[in-house]
């Protein structure tokens, strides 16, 4: 879902610098497809209505069917990385969904516990990814950005 009407929110905007005037859209509902993201340009080709789109991933929401409390999820994990973030995603193929990444701000999950730091790589299929029948979402009292817990390649760099 896009949202860029959330107060206070960073990536929140009225209208975007296509004029295209700011609501909430649903872009996947039970795992179809329910409205493409559409510039102006292509919209006209398309005979439909733009998307305001977000700026970045700054407004786009994610929930799932199978979302669970951070900490039990955590309790779950015998041997995994928490990613806190990655190098060149802007560079991935948004289209195919495939990705590698740096994650050198990344923590080692041994037997539900932090391990310490690991720097690691990441590379799968995004869209594989939100298909997988492991897929779950975590979310915490303190941060409402979720945590998607992937099955993904990995190694140590």
């Amino acid at each position: 879902m896009v949202d860029p009407l959330q107060p206070f929110e960073w990536g929140s905007y009225l209208v975007t610098p296509e004029g295209v005037p700011a609501e909430r859209t649903v872009l996947v509902r039970k795992g179809a497809l329910a409205s493409p993201l559409l510039t102006v340009k292509d919209a006209g080709r398309w005979g439909a209505s733009p998307t305001a789109l977000p700026q970045g991933t700054s407004g786009l929401y994610l929930s799932h069917a199978r979302e669970e409390d951070w900490e039990r999820a955590l309790q779950g994990v015998d041997d995994g990385v928490l990613v806190l973030s990655v190098l060149g995603l802007h560079t991935q193929d948004s289209v195919s969904g495939d990705y590698s990444l740096s994650a050198p701000q990344s923590l080692r999950i041994l037997n539900g516990k932090f391990a310490g730091r690991v720097d690691v790589k990441v590379n799968g299929n995004f869209f594989k990814d939100l298909a997988h029948p492991a897929l779950r979402m975590a979310k915490t009292q303190r941060n409402v950005v979720p945590y998607l817990w992937v099955q993904s390649g990995m190694q140590s760099l």
